[in-house]
């Protein structure tokens, strides 16, 4: 990819990324939550009261084509773009990018860690892809038959409130770094 390519995808990011930044109210709602369950004749039942189920499916909606591995804004793509690129960025920019990366990966590969019905979900990363292939966005057979499984367990409702979370979170970044980083080398484009 070329540099003027580049800056043509950098200009969609940050359209994607004001427009998720005007969902802030969504980014950084404190939510309470209310967990209740009962076990009658080996059913369960939940009930969790706290996230709406449109800030749920906005969220997510905004959110996921910065994850995406095919989409050409994913975040990963973005980082590794002007970081493999020689001289082209200041090194203010590469280090804030780096670091932001960094942490970006540790945060994703990390906890939480649910084991529901023999299924485990090791990390932030296999949730996203759980919710987003499984629940959310019916694209995946296997992965929707594991929410249908998860479902019927008293732990799902608490993965599903540490999906939305996670949402929050990644949400947060992807305008940090839009603020901190793409907006500044769009700026330094123009001149």
């Amino acid at each position: 990819m070329d540099e003027n390519e580049f800056i043509e995808i950098l200009k969609i990011f940050k359209k994607q990324a004001d427009r998720l930044e005007r969902s802030k109210n969504l980014i950084f709602k404190k939510y309470k939550f209310n967990l209740s369950y009962k076990k009658e004749n080996g059913i369960v039942k939940t009930s969790l009261i706290g996230i709406n189920q449109d800030d749920f499916e906005v969220l997510s909606v905004l959110v996921r084509k910065f994850w995406m591995k095919n989409s050409n804004i994913q975040i990963s793509k973005i980082f590794n773009y002007i970081l493999n690129s020689e001289n082209k960025f200041d090194n203010e920019i590469c280090k804030i990018s780096e670091k932001i990366k960094n942490d970006y990966k540790k945060w994703l590969f990390a906890g939480p860690k649910f084991t529901i019905n023999k299924f485990t979900v090791n990390n932030r990363e296999e949730l996203l892809n759980l919710f987003f292939n499984g629940d959310i966005f019916h694209t995946d057979k296997e992965k929707n038959s594991i929410v249908n499984l998860c479902e019927k367990s008293e732990a799902y409702l608490l993965m599903r409130q540490s999906f939305f979370h996670t949402l929050q979170c990644m949400a947060g970044s992807i305008c940090f770094f839009n603020n901190l980083v793409v907006k500044k080398i769009l700026d330094n484009y123009k001149k």
